[in-house]
């Protein structure tokens, strides 16, 4: 884009490369080693995704449509809170 003169990067940027996805709500536990955010999608649906950081083997991400369901969720690991 930096063929663009600057006062017509913005525009064209917003218009033809729309925000997909915004954070509603965001969580953290575990020492921040395990992570939720809720995000809106451009046309209004919610989807949740968790992060789990954790030193050992099976790191684990999910990501779940209608996420609303899952707000707050305990973790899926046994013995770990969040």
């Amino acid at each position: 884009m930096s063929d663009l003169p600057l006062v017509a990067r913005d525009p064209l940027a917003q218009a033809l490369l729309p925000r997909l996805l915004t954070p509603e709500r965001e969580l953290a536990c575990d020492g921040g080693t395990t992570r939720k955010t809720l995000w809106r999608t451009f046309d209004g649906a919610l989807v949740e995704s968790v992060l789990m950081r954790y030193p050992e083997p099976g790191h684990d991400v999910r990501v779940v449509a209608g996420g609303a369901a899952a707000w707050p969720a305990h973790s899926a690991r046994p013995g770990k809170p969040g």
